[in-house]
Formats: structure tokens, C-alpha cells, sequence
């Protein structure tokens, strides 16, 4: 059975300005979207960031880094994928 309270329970907000050019490395990069998020409600304040369909979506109002919870979620990808990354 499926929760329809889960259908609209996070609003995305705007990125930061400071933070534009960590979303267009790790779409270069990784070919992945970030979007910053916050819940509309207590009950589904529950994670600091998720990979989920191919984007990276991060809790503004989580008890980490933004950039500590994106370097998190591509870490998790790459170990999922066992991605190569190129040597430098």
C-alpha cells in the first residue's frame, strides 16, 4: 500500500550562490542533479541527504555539511557502481 503523506512532504528550495559551483562540478562530473530540501513537516525530517533517480537531494535542516552530505551520497554511488575515477 502505498503513503500518499509521503506524496508532497518536502519543498525544494533555492541552492545558495555559494554553493552553485559544487552543483555544476558534480553534474559535470558525476551527471547528477542536487537539489536542496527541507521538509514540511517534523515526522519526514528524517535524513540528511539521499540519492534517489539519479539526483542527489540534501536536508537543508540536517545536522551535517551540505558539502559533507554531497560527498557522502557520490561516495555511496561510486561503491555502488564501482565506478573508475580518472587519475589525475
Amino acid at each position: 500500500m502505498k503513503d500518499k503523506d509521503w506524496e508532497n512532504a518536502y519543498d525544494q528550495n533555492k541552492l545558495p550562490d555559494s554553493l552553485l559551483g559544487l552543483q555544476r562540478g558534480v553534474q559535470t562530473g558525476f551527471g547528477k542533479s542536487i537539489y536542496a530540501i527541507t521538509a514540511n513537516e517534523k515526522r519526514f525530517d528524517l535524513f540528511n541527504g539521499i540519492n534517489y533517480g539519479g539526483n542527489l537531494y540534501v536536508n537543508l535542516n540536517g545536522n551535517v555539511g551540505f558539502v559533507n552530505i554531497v560527498g557522502h551520497e557520490l561516495y555511496e554511488q561510486i561503491v555502488k557502481q564501482r565506478l573508475v575515477l580518472p587519475a589525475r
